[in-house]
């Protein structure tokens, strides 16, 4: 049985203990760092109702629960970035798209998903420089 490593961390930067200044100043390097960091995830809170029995109860609170945990990464990687001097960068799925994917692999949902992407892209995207809940509206 295989278990993802989603279970842990949805995503990082860079390993603990790692100091990118320690590696800077043991070759010579003055260099400026920047993390461009795409959330291919919905951030904002999404209403759902859900059946009142166990299966799709336990289901929803799984989903929330790995929502939130890459949520969580977001700012473990802000706070890394902020500590080490590094420029943050966010991109996600913005509040405003409001398809809902049907299925896993539901075609309508990624051909919309990837044009509101292609759409935001072209109209040269404004990095967020916060995660979400620090940004002023």
């Amino acid at each position: 049985m295989h278990v993802d490593g989603g279970v842990t961390h949805q995503v990082f930067l860079y390993p603990p203990g790692f100091s990118p200044a320690e590696v800077d100043n043991a070759i010579g390097w003055r260099v400026q760092r920047r993390v461009y960091i795409i959330r291919n995830a919905r951030i904002d809170p999404e209403f759902k109702l859900t059946e009142e029995k166990l299966f799709p109860i336990a289901s929803r609170s799984i989903a929330t629960l790995i929502k939130m945990q890459g949520k969580g990464d977001l700012y473990e990687m802000y706070s890394i970035a902020k500590r080490d001097g590094i420029d943050y960068n966010l991109a996600y799925i913005p509040e405003t798209f409001a398809a809902e994917s049907k299925s896993m692999f539901d075609r309508d949902y990624m051909n919309a998903l990837f044009k509101k992407g292609y759409e935001l892209g072209s109209q040269g995207y404004s990095w967020r420089k916060l995660p979400p809940g620090l940004q002023s509206k």
